[in-house]
């Protein structure tokens, strides 16, 4: 089975689906990282090169939490807050356009 995977700024980012976002990143936390709010439902591990979903997440709610962390990928320096206005100014006219991420 092929890895699912997306290219961006010359980096190759894997995409995990598990069961709970927060539980899946024990190797930051030992780092010093903080511990990830429970309730994500995505998260990007910069360090792993891996985007990090919860496994329950379908169709474009699935595509809109994709983008939402391709937009921290490219801009990682932006807060979370002007990250999800981006996300929710920009997403729906690319989803009416056409937007999808693979199966």
């Amino acid at each position: 089975m092929a890895k699912k995977s997306i290219k961006i700024k010359n980096k190759r980012f894997t995409i995990h689906e598990v069961p709970q976002p927060s539980e899946a990143v024990d190797d930051l936390i030992a780092l010093g990282f903080r511990k990830p709010y429970r309730d994500s439902i995505a998260l990007t591990h910069f360090l792993g090169q891996k985007i990090i979903l919860q496994e329950d997440l379908k169709g474009k709610e699935k595509d809109s939490t994709i983008f939402h962390e391709l937009l921290h990928v490219t801009l990682p320096k932006m807060s979370e807050k002007d990250v999800l206005e981006i996300e929710r100014t920009l997403f729906p006219v690319l989803y009416s356009y056409g937007l999808r991420f693979k199966k």
